[in-house]
């Protein structure tokens, strides 16, 4: 009997690879979901938490230690993105469930837990602690909310998921009916949400509204849901794989995104050349962080411009990109179908070819020449 050698032995003891199937990484991705909603729900809990944070609830925290513990706890978003996130993940689970061959997509998944965290990091970090006393980091705050949040949102395709998780007859009794209404349809028209994204944006900050939500907590809330809803509709046309009435092509979304860039740059540029403060608030708020009033606000413009056109650009590449993808997939469609057709042909060719030869065959075995009676 011959033994086996001490290396053999090793690697029979070793645990095998077994490569993890496509549903593991589904549930990799719930996992970081549920960890990130328990971190939510934990974290303001240990810092130093910002009840109510108006301008006039004393100085506010200027050193490092104080404004990265500056978190707000806020129960109206907590609640919301907490319950958001566990309906998603459990809808997806679902889906997965009932579906093994055409599960959820995973980009998408991680396209909404981005999406969440960015409305988290924009409401409920020090991004809304220090807004009211900054006009910098409260144009951080919007940006935040606009260029990333509302398109990973959107990206996410929130009511395609319904659409897959419903029963038969709730999607024929409520969710298809909602989705092919005279509302929706009004509300996801491109030009609708192109037009809401400019009044959003300089219907609040050149106007008294944006003053008055630094000193109302109402008022910034209703705010911060402007923002969100009018990125959502404008986003949407690019964005969305749902089932909408209205599609953009590829040329039609550049143009889209191209004709929104300069309203955005002109109301940075503004903000950033006004000669005088345009939100009083900040006067009694910026000189605890050494910056005038009038610095910081140009400062916030800058934000606005460069993140803005910045965030336009790389829409525009993913458009881009997309775009060729699918000129890919279209011509490798093409070419298999023409692929098709030629060996289609290429077989009744051969056919033809193989009757005529046994025709001919045929013919000259049956025919008698002439010349011989």
């Amino acid at each position: 009997m011959i033994r086996p050698g001490p290396t053999r032995l090793l690697l029979r003891a070793m645990p095998r690879f077994r490569p993890r199937p496509a549903r593991r990484q589904g549930a990799r991705l719930r996992h970081v979901g549920l960890a990130a909603v328990a971190a939510l729900l934990a974290f303001p809990a240990v810092a130093r938490v910002a009840v109510a944070h108006g301008a006039g609830d004393g100085p506010p925290p200027t050193d490092p230690l104080s404004i990265a513990t500056a978190w707000v706890l806020d129960p109206l978003p907590i609640i919301g993105i907490a319950v958001s996130t566990v309906l998603y993940l459990a809808a997806v689970r679902t889906v997965d469930r009932r579906h093994p061959a055409n599960p959820w997509q995973r980009s998408r998944t991680a396209f909404f837990l981005v999406g969440m965290a960015s409305v988290a990091a924009a409401l409920l970090s020090p991004l809304d602690g220090l807004a009211d006393d900054l006009a910098s980091v409260h144009m951080l705050q919007h940006s935040v909310l606009a260029f990333l949040a509302a398109p990973c949102l959107v990206a996410s395709g929130v009511v395609t998921l319904a659409l897959r998780v419903a029963t038969p007859a709730a999607r024929d009794r409520w969710l298809l009916p909602l989705l092919h209404s005279r509302v929706v349809s009004a509300l996801t028209f491109p030009l609708v949400g192109w037009i809401a994204m400019v009044l959003a944006m300089w219907g609040t900050h050149f106007s008294g509204v944006y003053d008055l939500a630094l000193r109302d907590e109402g008022v910034h809330a209703l705010e911060h849901a402007v923002f969100l809803g009018a990125a959502l509709l404008f986003w949407t046309p690019v964005f969305s794989p749902d089932p909408l009435r209205w599609r953009l092509s590829h040329p039609a979304k550049i143009l889209y995104l191209l004709s929104q860039m300069p309203t955005m740059s002109w109301l940075a540029v503004s903000i950033l050349n006004a000669g005088v403060v345009l939100w009083p608030t900040y006067l009694a708020r910026t000189p605890f962080f050494g910056i005038s009033a009038l610095a910081d606000q140009q400062l916030s413009g800058a934000i606005m411009w460069g993140l803005g056109d910045g965030a336009f650009m790389v829409a525009m590449g993913l458009v881009i990109w997309d775009w060729m993808k699918s000129e890919e997939v279209e011509s490798t469609r093409v070419d298999a179908r023409l692929a098709r057709e030629r060996s289609a042909r290429a077989a009744i060719d051969a056919r033809a070819d193989a009757l005529a030869a046994r025709r001919a065959a045929e013919s000259a075995a049956t025919a008698v020449p002439g010349g011989e009676r």
